[in-house]
């Protein structure tokens, strides 16, 4: 929980991130147009 309050600058549950109630941070904008998203 600790690493994805750090990477997400808030407290997020696995299972937010994972159904995709959490938006994805802007950190993640590499590996999302890697992976075509």
């Amino acid at each position: 929980r600790d690493s994805n309050s750090r990477y997400y600058g808030r407290p997020v549950r696995a299972d937010e991130i994972l159904s995709g109630v959490a938006a994805p941070p802007p950190g993640a904008a590499p590996l999302r147009r890697a992976l075509g998203h």
